[in-house]
């Protein structure tokens, strides 16, 4: 995601049954939105390195949840692909 993110793919392949999640995360008490991707495992142990704030222990209010390859699809012209 990071060499996404940052400009350095030119192609991307994906396949419909990729079992990844991306989370909108936001904390109420900052208004601060972080994203996340994480796989089934990852959010059925509801991980709390992602579900909670990190420097707080306040629990995140979740904003967005979708299947990766559903969210690339519709925003991939963003990143230059």
């Amino acid at each position: 995601m990071k060499a996404l993110e940052l400009g350095a793919l030119e192609v991307i392949l994906l396949w419909e049954d990729l079992e990844v999640k991306r989370y909108e995360f936001k904390n109420t008490s900052t208004d601060k939105t972080t994203v996340h991707i994480l796989n089934e495992k990852q959010e059925l142990e509801k991980d709390q390195k992602y579900f909670n704030d990190p420097e707080t222990g306040a629990e995140l209010y979740v904003v967005n949840s979708e299947n990766l390859t559903d969210w690339l699809l519709v925003h991939y012209k963003k990143y230059g692909i």
